[in-house]
C-alpha cells in the first residue's frame, strides 16, 4: 500500500515534539490560549498509510492518544503512539524525525505544547517555583519522551476536548479550562520529586550519558545487562544508574526496557512480525517473558496490537 507524505510545519505531532501536518479538511485543529501555550486536537481517519518528516524544536508536549496507530521510522528511535497512551516530550533539540500514522483506524489526539514563549510569559509570576525551574531546563536539554497509561482523569478532559459540551462563546471558555487542567497535569511531571536536574553534571558526565544513551538506541536489544553496558563505557554500574537518572530524569533499566519493547511494538505494528517473532527481535529469548513484560509496561498485552 503507498503511503502519502507530508512535510511539516507547524508545531507538534503526538510523540514527538514537532510540527503538524495538514490533514484532510479540520482533521488538525490548533488553539492558542495564551502566549506559547497551544491546545491540539487531531480527529482524522485515513485509507492509506500517512508518512509525515518534521524536526523537534524547543519545546515540552502533553500528548494523549485516545484511538490511533503510529511507527516512529526515525534511524535509531523507537516510538510511535498507540491508544490510551500518554507522552511527555520534552527537548532543546532540533531533530529530524520521521513518522507513519496508520490507517483504518480513527485517530483521536489532544495535545498541549507549551514553548519557550510561555516560559518567558510566566517568568515573573513562577520564576522561583521548582516546578517551573524543571520545565524551563527541559526545554534547554536533549530530547526526552516518557509514556504513562492513560488514567480516567486525563481520558475525560481529552474526550471532552474533542466533544465539548459547551455551547457558543463558552465553547473558547471550555476549552481554555481544558487547557489549564491539562497544564496541571503536565506540571506534575515536572515536581522536583519526579524529574531529575542536570545541574549536579559536569558537561563531560552529560556527554557520556548521551553518548550511551545513543548507544542504547541503537542496540537495546544486544544489550543484556547494566554491567555489560557499564563496562563497555569505562564506567561503574552505580555511576551509570546514578548520572544517568540525573540527566534523563528516568533510570537507565527503565529507558533499556522501554527500549526494547518498543522494539517488538513497532516489528509487529509496522513489519507485521508475529508476537514470537517481535520477541526474538526485541532481544527476548522467550515470547512469553516479552509479552509479560510487554503487558506490565504498556498495561495491555502484545495481542491487542495484532487485532
Amino acid at each position: 500500500m503507498t503511503e502519502a507524505v507530508a512535510v511539516l510545519d507547524q508545531p507538534s505531532a503526538a510523540a514527538t515534539i514537532a510540527e503538524p501536518v495538514e490533514m484532510q479538511g479540520d482533521a488538525r485543529r490548533w488553539r492558542e490560549v495564551g502566549p506559547g501555550m497551544f491546545l491540539g486536537v487531531t480527529d482524522l481517519s485515513l485509507e492509506q498509510p500517512l508518512a509525515y518528516q518534521s524536526r523537534t524544536f524547543p519545546a515540552i508536549c502533553l500528548s494523549v492518544v485516545l484511538e490511533g496507530y503510529a511507527t516512529n521510522t526515525t534511524e535509531g528511535i523507537e516510538g510511535g503512539f498507540c491508544p490510551d497512551e500518554v507522552w511527555i516530550t520534552a527537548t532543546g533539540e532540533s531533530v529530524p524525525t520521521s513518522m507513519t500514522i496508520h490507517p483504518d483506524t480513527p485517530v483521536r489526539v489532544v495535545e498541549l505544547l507549551l514553548t519557550p514563549a510561555w516560559a518567558e510569559h510566566n517568568l515573573s509570576a513562577m520564576k522561583d517555583d521548582p516546578t517551573f525551574e524543571a520545565m524551563q531546563r527541559a526545554m534547554r536539554q536533549p530530547v526526552m519522551i516518557r509514556r504513562h497509561p492513560l488514567d480516567a482523569r486525563l481520558r475525560q478532559i481529552a474526550w471532552s476536548v474533542l466533544n465539548p459540551s459547551a455551547v457558543g462563546a463558552f465553547v473558547n471558555v471550555h476549552l481554555d479550562a481544558s487547557a489549564m487542567s491539562l497544564l496541571g497535569f503536565l506540571a506534575e511531571a515536572f515536581r522536583p520529586s519526579e524529574v531529575a536536574a542536570t545541574a549536579g553534571l559536569t558537561a563531560k558526565s552529560l556527554e557520556r550519558m548521551l553518548e550511551i544513551r545513543r548507544h542504547i538506541d541503537a542496540n537495546a536489544a544486544a544489550i543484556d545487562t547494566l554491567a555489560a553496558l557499564a563496562a563497555r563505557f569505562a564506567i561503574s554500574q552505580s555511576k551509570l544508574k546514578q548520572d544517568f537518572q540525573r540527566a534523563f530524569g528516568v533510570s537507565a533499566r527503565e529507558y533499556l526496557l522501554e527500549r526494547r519493547l518498543l522494539i517488538g511494538r513497532n516489528a509487529i505494528l509496522r513489519d507485521g512480525l508475529s508476537i514470537a517473532e517481535a520477541a526474538y527481535k526485541a532481544g527476548y529469548q522467550h515470547p512469553a517473558n516479552f509479552t509479560a513484560a510487554f503487558t506490565k509496561h504498556f498495561s495491555y498485552p502484545p495481542s491487542r496490537l495484532k487485532s
